[in-house]
C-alpha cells in the first residue's frame, strides 16, 4: 500500500468523509450517514483508507454473515454443515479519481485481509461473500476469484483458502 494511505477503522469524529465521491452516489451517502450508526449498532464494521493529504479515498464494510449450504453450486456445498460461516463484504468504494489504476484490488486485498486475520483472531469463517450492486460491479470481483451464488449474477463467493492465495499474490505484487 503506498505510504501516504492507511487502512483504520472509520471514526466520524476523526475522518471527514464530506468531499468523498466514488460515482456511485448509493456508496457515498452510506458512508457519510449510515456507517457510523452501522458501527455503533453493530451491523457492520467500517474501515477507510485515509490519505495524509486528501483525506477518506476509499472504504469497505464488514459483516458477520451465514450462508444456506444450499445457496452454493454443487461443487462448493461440500460437508454435513447447513449454515456457513462467512464474513459479508458489504461495501467496498474507492475515490473516482483513483479509478482505473488497480487501486480498486488493492483495496478488496486489504478487506479480504482483514476478513481473514478475524477468521484467526476471533470468529470462524469458511466464506467471504459480496452483493454487488450491479453486473458491472460483479464483474470486478469475478476477475479477482469470486464465483456467483446459486441463482445469483450478483452474490457472489469466495472460499478462505482462495482468499488466502489472493492476499499472497497482492503481497507478492503478482
Amino acid at each position: 500500500m503506498n505510504p501516504l494511505v492507511r487502512s483504520v477503522m472509520y471514526d466520524e469524529e476523526v475522518h471527514d468523509a464530506s468531499s468523498f465521491s466514488c460515482g456511485r452516489e448509493v456508496f457515498d451517502i452510506w458512508l457519510r450517514s449510515h456507517a457510523a450508526r452501522a458501527q455503533l449498532s453493530g451491523t457492520a464494521s467500517t474501515y477507510v483508507w485515509v490519505h495524509r493529504e486528501l483525506g477518506v479515498i476509499g472504504y469497505y464494510a464488514l459483516s458477520a454473515h451465514a450462508l444456506v449450504k444450499d445457496e452454493l453450486p454443487p461443487v462448493a456445498a461440500k460437508g454435513e454443515i447447513a449454515l456457513i460461516p462467512a464474513s459479508l463484504l458489504s461495501k467496498l468504494a474507492l475515490e473516482r479519481r483513483f479509478h482505473g489504476e488497480g487501486h480498486g484490488g488493492a483495496l478488496l486485498a486489504d478487506a479480504l485481509s482483514r476478513s481473514l486475520s478475524s477468521r484467526t483472531q476471533s470468529v470462524a469463517i469458511r466464506l467471504i461473500i459480496v452483493e454487488a450492486i450491479d453486473l458491472e460491479v460483479a464483474g470486478f470481483y469475478r476477475r479477482y476469484g469470486f464465483s456467483e451464488l446459486r441463482n445469483s449474477r450478483i452474490k457472489l463467493f469466495m472460499k478462505v483458502k482462495t482468499a488466502e492465495a489472493a492476499c499472497r499474490r497482492a503481497l507478492d505484487g503478482s
